[in-house]
């Protein structure tokens, strides 16, 4: 496939190998897209700018996402923990009674307070632990792990976990353990591929396309030695792995599991392709890394482009409902 004649600004277009050009910008986030009204023949004659009205990264976000309200419930759970921890938080007795009351520190009072929502909402906010900050924290992170994901394509130099932050490095430590099991694959690797579909009206980016040569991924995480008191004793179980060949999508992703809104998306990256003038993938894979050094490949290679389609057509239907 030939690289894509990409200009990275604010802005940048990129042009598809069968000529159809696709505009992003990076303020508002949107995308337009033309194409070639000669079918590529070279007459130079391009039909007129259309705003994209789904991002492909949005494209499954009308899916429901119950994992989410439990992240939330985490995120409260483990910011309290660090504030207990921390002396903020803490814990005394009713004279004269066995009761047990919390009580918060808060500035604005200058003094121990009983916990309420605000005054622990104060505190989370203070400490950067509030839901919103550790969005933010992530969307930090994952830019980090992309970029050096980028870097290894364009030099060939794996990442090196130790010159990351510390809350950086465990999932970079995941990065370098993928790409050891990627091998060497039959050509250089493309990053931040551009794809876009003038017929569905979408487009968006996808992290990685490569040809591979039965490469040898984790798809199934180890099963730890585990003797419960009153359970049978079972022993440990090494990870699984699946061989894969052939032209593969990735996307790279740093959130805590591989879900079925990521498989959706990516078989939207391999629905554009022909429509760009690109070959159809073999293989559309997933690839998570973990805090803890580790990762895991889940493949869409199941997911139909009715049900990209499907869910396609779900999204515009609520934003119509929904204005």
């Amino acid at each position: 496939m030939a690289k894509q004649s990409i200009q990275k600004e604010a802005a940048f277009t990129a042009t598809m190998p069968n000529g159809m050009e696709i505009k992003y910008e990076a303020v508002a986030h949107t995308y337009d897209i033309r194409r070639p009204l000669d079918g590529g023949g070279g007459e130079g004659l391009m039909s007129e700018w259309r705003r994209v009205d789904v991002s492909m990264s949005s494209v499954a976000d009308v899916l429901d996402k119950p994992g989410l309200k439990f992240w939330g419930q985490n995120v409260g759970v483990d910011g309290m923990i660090h504030l207990w921890k921390t002396g903020q938080v803490r814990s005394v007795q009713v004279d004269g009674t066995l009761t047990q009351i919390l009580l918060a520190w808060s500035e604005e009072a200058n003094d121990w307070v009983p916990c309420d929502y605000e005054v622990v909402k104060a505190l989370l906010t203070k400490n950067k632990l509030s839901v919103n900050h550790v969005k933010e924290a992530a969307g930090g992170r994952g830019n980090s792990v992309h970029a050096a994901l980028e870097d290894w394509i364009e030099t060939g130099k794996m990442p090196n976990p130790e010159v990351f932050p510390i809350e950086e490095a465990g999932y970079v430590e995941g990065l370098v353990k993928f790409l050891t099991d990627l091998g060497e694959v039959k050509s250089k690797p493309q990053s931040e591929v551009v794809v876009g579909s003038y017929e569905h009206n979408i487009a968006g980016r996808f992290d990685m396309i490569a040809v591979l040569h039965d490469s040898r991924f984790i798809t199934k995480r180890a099963t730890p030695k585990w003797t419960g008191a009153d359970t049978d004793h079972h022993s440990a179980k090494g990870p699984e792995y699946t061989t894969f060949s052939g032209r593969t999508l990735f996307d790279l992703k740093t959130s805590k599991g591989i879900y079925t809104s990521h498989k959706i998306q990516m078989r939207g990256y391999a629905l554009c392709m022909p429509e760009c003038g690109m070959p159809s993938p073999a293989h559309v894979l997933v690839v998570q890394v973990g805090n803890d050094g580790s990762y895991l490949v889940g493949s869409a290679d199941s997911v139909t482009e009715e049900d990209f389609l499907v869910t396609l057509d779900l999204n515009r239907r609520m934003q119509r409902i929904e204005s």
